[in-house]
């Protein structure tokens, strides 16, 4: 999702970035993980980023064009990596041909 073209040409800059999926609620990611976050992760800490431990989350963002596709094609890299392909222009499961679907949560 390009934020930044959004907000400059529909939005009039008039929205500030989240830094969270769960923003405003007690879901939201706030700095490193906490003691009780890393009982959780540590098991994990092989199969996840380092960045997880490391850095503050940071949505993708993109200053231009160029970036944008940097960010689809890592997108990308990591879909793949995770079992999926695409056939006939549409992004299926690599070994079941299921296409890919997911649901947007929101708040109302």
């Amino acid at each position: 999702f390009d934020f930044e073209w959004s907000n400059r040409n529909l939005f009039f800059d008039q929205y500030k970035r989240t830094r969270s999926y769960f923003d405003n609620s007690d879901l939201a990611a706030h700095g490193l993980p906490s003691p009780e976050e890393l009982t959780l992760l540590e098991p994990l800490r092989t199969k996840l980023p380092s960045e997880v431990f490391t850095a503050e989350y940071q949505p993708p963002a993109a200053a231009d064009d160029a970036q944008l596709r940097a960010n689809l094609r890592k997108a990308l890299e990591l879909l793949q990596g995770a079992g999926w392909t695409f056939r006939d222009r549409t992004l299926v499961n690599a070994k079941t041909g299921e296409p890919f679907r997911f649901e947007l949560l929101i708040d109302q």
